[in-house]
């Protein structure tokens, strides 16, 4: 249908930009679905508008007007959790981007919450669905006895189902199979803050646990160049706080702790010398590589050493072995990729 929104004014970006730019903006399910050759037509059921500036405040500034527009529309909308957006940025330079966001109404979003956020008084129909890890967004968090080959099938399950990103803790006794501790609030699609308080409790229990990490999955981007392959300068940044927690709380398990971002072809592994904590300046080359990371992440749409366009994917294991190699820093920080099993 005719999306009477895309702005005419927007002098500055030209046609081949625009429908490039639409036609990476896609919700989950229509990664088929046919491309735009008219920057004037697109779903019926969607808002987009263009324009240039920071990545981040032109984004949030785009949804806004976008849900602006759509209530003028007519569209029934009271709280801001019932539409969902997708975005899509072509680079100009380190602080300008040119921006397209998607709005639309959320789809049942009532039944969304409710599928991962199974009662505790009511037994799931599928019992075998209700032991596998899942993105929960209740208040509560959950548990699993299952071992870590069998949480990581989960999770990379997760990283082509889920739009949200969730936190767990994995820990290892000696003589048991292990647990999956589910540690992620204010998850979003490109985020999740981890609670770690439950390590608290393991303080007393250091003789018993050989291992102890730190999950989160990245779902899969539905753009033509799939950044959810890399770990990022926020991944970083969060396990030096991790670490700086774990001292505080239970210092006899820093040593164990290691950190895995999982993606949909394999594992990132990292383990961080715990001597950083104590030393500001090799803390900083840590926080260094963080932003190293953050600009190979902005470079790979146009120019870089590797290859996430989605025509690679079936490569995309060999790209990140490579990915962990360049930004690996041992002794302090080393970075190891294990290629998805199966």
């Amino acid at each position: 249908g005719l999306l009477k929104n895309v702005p005419k004014n927007v002098s500055k970006i030209d046609k081949k930009t625009k429908l490039k730019l639409l036609n990476d903006v896609k919700f989950p399910g229509e990664t088929d679905a046919p491309p735009i050759d008219d920057e004037s037509h697109q779903p019926d059921d969607s808002w987009v508008n263009f324009e240039i500036g920071p990545l981040e405040e032109t984004v949030e500034r785009l949804k806004k007007r976008n849900r602006t527009e759509m209530v003028r529309a007519g569209i029934k909308l009271s709280e801001m959790d019932e539409v969902e957006t997708v975005f899509s940025e072509e680079i100009i330079d380190d602080n300008r981007s040119i921006v397209c966001v998607r709005t639309r109404k959320k789809i049942n979003a009532e039944k969304e919450v409710q599928a991962v956020k199974p009662s505790n008084n009511k037994k799931l129909e599928n019992e075998s669905e209700s032991e596998k890890l899942h993105v929960n967004v209740g208040k509560s968090h959950y548990q699993r006895k299952k071992s870590r080959t069998a949480g990581e099938k989960d999770l990379h399950e997760l990283c082509e189902k889920a739009k949200l990103e969730e936190g767990w803790l994995f820990v290892k006794q000696n003589s048991a199979e292990g647990r999956w501790i589910e540690c992620g609030i204010n998850e979003t699609s490109r985020r999740a803050t981890v609670d770690i308080s439950p390590i608290k409790k393991m303080k007393g229990k250091s003789s018993e646990i050989s291992e102890i990490s730190l999950y989160h999955h990245h779902p899969i981007s539905r753009l033509r160049t799939d950044t959810s392959q890399t770990p990022s300068r926020i991944d970083i940044e969060g396990f030096v706080n991790a670490m700086r927690i774990v001292k505080r709380e239970a210092l006899n398990l820093l040593g164990k702790i290691d950190f895995r971002v999982v993606t949909s072809s394999g594992i990132y592994i990292f383990k961080i010398d715990p001597i950083i904590l104590d030393n500001p300046t090799l803390a900083e080359k840590i926080y260094e590589v963080g932003e190293k990371i953050a600009r190979e992440r902005m470079s790979l749409i146009f120019s870089s050493d590797f290859n996430y366009s989605i025509s690679n994917k079936t490569n995309f294991h060999k790209e990140n072995a490579k990915f962990a190699k360049k930004f690996s820093i041992p002794p302090l920080m080393r970075i190891q990729f294990q290629p998805k099993k199966g």
